[in-house]
């Protein structure tokens, strides 16, 4: 057998390498032309050689490169197709690359999808100028996201303080109808505010939240402004009430909560307005709630109201002592006002005192 010589052809090495001398052998034309075949794309080639041919291990190799060959041609059409889902057998050369490039491609996949639901702490590397214009895109897509939460964050705080402010001033308003009620009669005066302190006192010694504590502040300090569509006559009126004037006054709960009701932060609130008159028992008005019936903040302010009512000279009486209120708390605890309620109270009375309140018998 010949060594193939320098400067041939493929054809020419071939044919001096393999081809026993003085004899033609047919096998190395059928390699040649599979060669060319390679050369020019075709990658489905099967050589039926001569088992004896010494080429026969030659033909095997070139079968199983245009197998390889076939398979990284697929893959490659696949991947720019982008299907990455492509088996690759061999792990050498052209398709050990294809493989890495399809591995890659199909991680970059599963990261656009990461990206695509919010996740932008992806990354990739290793991909050259892909790598870069991913990173960059994500990159971008962060800072962006960013900038749209801090500004979101600052839009969120300037209405909440907007809305803060109107609800205040919406508060502030609706108190100062409740204030010039109380101002039209100075037997009343303040009576709004002593009302406030007074359940305020209540709600801690019940273990209240702040935020429940607040609303039932604000529902003191607004229980009686229904009572800004009844007329003077009868507001300050000395004598006995008619039963129509009564009638009149028993509709200044529902009033005062017809007034808060548009205000929908105040909806706690105006619950509470319209329950302060009602009475454990069923008797009280406007509903004739009992019991359970009747939200809590509407007991606590019930109790805190007659305090201020009996704590206060009225044209019909002066103040009254100390010791009456007590009594009359306990007499009717149970039955006008929430028992639980009116302990509590009596509790403030003995361990906290209610300096607060300047009437003419201070409570200390």
């Amino acid at each position: 057998m010949v060594m193939a010589f320098q400067n041939r052809s493929i054809t020419t090495a071939l044919v001096s390498t393999f081809a026993p001398v003085g004899n033609g052998n047919p096998d190395v034309g059928k390699i040649v032309c599979s060669i060319n075949q390679i050369l020019n794309g075709n990658y489905k080639i099967s050589l039926n050689m001569n088992p004896q041919s010494e080429l026969e291990p030659v033909a095997a190799l070139i079968e199983k490169l245009c197998d390889e060959l076939q398979s990284c041609f697929s893959a490659a059409k696949n991947i720019a197709r982008g299907d990455f889902s492509s088996d690759i057998e061999s792990s050498r050369g052209l398709a050990a690359a294809l493989k890495t490039v399809q591995a890659n491609f199909r991680h970059l996949t599963w990261q656009s999808r990461e990206v695509a639901k919010g996740d932008l702490s992806q990354r990739i590397i290793a991909m050259g100028e892909l790598s870069e214009s991913f990173n960059a895109m994500v990159s971008a897509l962060k800072n962006a996201r960013d900038e749209v939460n801090r500004s979101n964050l600052t839009l969120e705080k300037k209405v909440e303080e907007r809305t803060g402010q109107l609800q205040q001033a919406y508060i502030s308003a609706v108190r100062s109808l409740a204030i010039a009620i109380d101002e039209k009669d100075h037997y009343t005066h303040n009576h709004s505010n002593n009302v406030a302190r007074c359940a305020v006192y209540i709600c801690k010694r019940m273990g209240l939240s702040e935020k429940e504590t607040t609303v039932v502040e604000q529902a003191s300090q607004l229980h009686d402004v229904g009572k800004i569509g009844i007329h003077d006559a009868i507001l300050l009126k000395t004598s006995r009430l008619s039963p129509q004037e009564w009638d009149e006054i028993e509709r200044h709960p529902v009033k005062g909560a017809q007034i808060l009701q548009p205000l929908v932060f105040l909806n706690g609130a105006a619950k509470m307005v319209k329950q302060h008159h009602e009475r454990v028992d069923g008797k009280g008005y406007p509903d004739r709630l009992e019991g359970n019936s009747i939200c809590l903040g509407a007991k606590i302010i019930a109790v805190a109201d007659a305090f201020d009512a009996m704590n206060s000279d009225r044209p019909y009486r002066t103040a009254m002592t100390r010791d009456e209120i007590v009594t009359v708390l306990k007499e009717n605890a149970g039955t006008q006002w929430d028992a639980m309620v009116v302990q509590t109270f009596l509790e403030v009375l003995d361990n906290e005192g209610l300096g607060l309140f300047k009437r003419k018998l201070q409570l200390v």
